[in-house]
């Protein structure tokens, strides 16, 4: 939470994301809080439990190897040290890795304006009185889409693959969405719409799962009926992956700010690709040239595991969308647990 493009947050509101022994204060109830007031929030923990002494900070750990005849980690250090502990926390958080550029920002081309990586996009004056392109569609997309709107030359361009269900805050204008996604219910009725979690489940849901598939296909199809008509996700912005999948590939929470920008003509969206960029700006795969002084590339991060021995990573059952954990901290298939994950996954 220490650095981000700027006008990022939280997805859940700050009663979600506090320590039970330490309230968030600082946010009312209900609120989603910024990244710097979390930011704020987490030192002031720190403070309070007088853990600082305890933490090193600018440490990179390059990688985990396993010691030799006892339990336990040698942490090489990326400043040439290395430590060993009997246990390993994995806890980077989800956008720490290595930033994911496309194939076509390695060639510049006759392109002369600023290419950036939206977690590089620290302040508006990187934009202001500029032609603005956004390549993306998921949150940072469309929150960088917003911010650059309100001093970018013309309305910013978001320029997208496909387009991503926009989660809601109040889904129906009545419902919490974290009731829903983010709940005990939700969770089983995903599983009973998708099937068993790939880490395993209790054999009630595997039964579960094939008797109410039509109930839950249907209400998952009015789910995505609700999105389309509360987010105006219709046309060129109508994702074609269904709601469940998105969301957990993809998920991000939204307020209505974005498509209102959308239809008064404040930000643009396009469907399409880049093929390369070009003076003033970038030609699509049509063709198509879009002119733009800045590229911001909100496309996310890769995640890595390779600062995990091979047979940890292989025993990991690593699937396309991460790891499934128990409770969302412990790999299921790693025997002698010593590693856990916290955060660094979803």
């Amino acid at each position: 939470w220490r650095e981000n493009y700027h006008s990022y947050g939280v997805q859940v509101p700050k009663q979600l994301y506090e320590f039970p022994d330490f309230p968030f204060k600082t946010v009312p109830w209900g609120e989603f809080p910024t990244g710097e007031q979390t930011q704020q929030y987490i030192c002031a923990f720190a403070d309070h439990y007088k853990l600082m002494p305890h933490i090193r900070l600018n440490t990179p750990v390059v990688a985990l190897k396993e010691r030799t005849g006892q339990k336990g980690w040698v942490f090489q250090l990326g400043e040439g040290g290395s430590e060993e502990f009997d246990f390993a926390v994995v806890a980077t958080g989800l956008y720490s890795q290595v930033a994911n550029m496309p194939a076509w920002t390695g060639t510049m081309g006759d392109f002369s304006g600023t290419l950036i990586h939206s977690s590089r996009y620290l302040s508006p004056d990187i934009v202001k009185d500029k032609k603005v392109l956004v390549i993306g569609s998921a949150k940072s997309a469309v929150d960088i889409a917003i911010d650059t709107s309100k001093v970018s030359k013309e309305p910013p361009t978001l320029l997208y693959r496909s387009a991503h269900w926009c989660t809601p805050t109040w889904i129906a204008g009545i419902i919490p969405f974290q009731y829903v996604f983010l709940s005990r219910l939700g969770q089983a009725l995903v599983s009973w719409y998708k099937g068993p979690w790939p880490a395993g489940a209790p054999r009630i849901h595997t039964f579960l799962s094939y008797l109410l598939f039509p109930l839950m296909w249907l209400v998952f199809r009015v789910v995505e009926l609700l999105f389309k008509i509360q987010r105006g996700q219709w046309g060129v912005y109508a994702p074609k992956r269904d709601v469940v999948a998105d969301f957990y590939g993809y998920g991000h929470v939204l307020n209505t700010t974005f498509i209102s920008k959308w239809r008064k003509g404040e930000l643009a969206g396009k469907l399409g690709e880049v093929r390369r960029l070009v003076k003033g700006g970038v030609e699509t795969e049509t063709g198509e040239t879009i002119e733009a002084d800045v590229v911001i590339c909100a496309t996310g991060f890769r995640k890595t595991y390779d600062y995990l021995p091979a047979q940890t990573k292989q025993s990991l059952s690593i699937e396309s969308d991460g790891l499934y954990l128990y409770r969302q901290i412990f790999p299921a298939n790693v025997r002698d647990v010593n590693l856990a994950f916290c955060g660094s996954e979803c």
